[in-house]
């Protein structure tokens, strides 16, 4: 099962020594569906792109994960189809317009107890004024809208 997850420099220096990657903080305010804490992805390339911010991450990694150790879930997400006040990202309350998108997620992983696929990383390019997500070895670039797909009902 391919997955996706926007991270920083530092879990993918964990990711490439090996080491056992665990979920960093605490979920008592996290708009998901998961009752403890869980390292998560999600399902496709767009919605990780839609996540990733250059204050936080550096890369998109793409794994290919054991289906019987992911669990499919869902967590509440900024509305990116409308315009986003920054302070609602930074708080990210219910204040503002959300969607509910379908996440993955495990206990933990490695590249160990899964296949690293893909590392995308930033490439800022200033003549569009945005950035793009290149493939470190193929240089294929991640081709992203300006929202959310694979999206869930609230109620589901």
């Amino acid at each position: 099962m391919k997955l996706w997850r926007a991270i920083g420099q530092t879990e993918l220096d964990k990711l490439l020594a090996g080491k056992t990657i665990k979920p960093i903080r605490d979920i008592t305010n996290c708009k998901n569906s998961w009752t403890k804490p869980a390292v998560t992805f999600f399902g496709t390339e767009n919605n990780a792109a839609n996540w990733f911010s250059e204050l936080i991450h550096n890369y998109i990694i793409c794994i290919d994960a054991d289906e019987t150790v992911v669990q499919c879930g869902k967590g509440r997400y900024p509305d990116f189809s409308e315009p986003v006040n920054p302070l609602f990202l930074l708080l990210f309350n219910d204040s503002g317009a959300a969607v509910w998108v379908r996440e993955y997620a495990m206990q933990e992983y490695s590249r160990y107890s899964v296949s690293l696929v893909a590392v995308y990383e930033v490439e800022r390019n200033e003549v569009m004024k945005k950035h793009l997500l290149r493939d470190r070895q193929t240089g294929k670039i991640l081709q992203v809208s300006s929202a959310y797909d694979d999206l869930v009902d609230e109620k589901s």
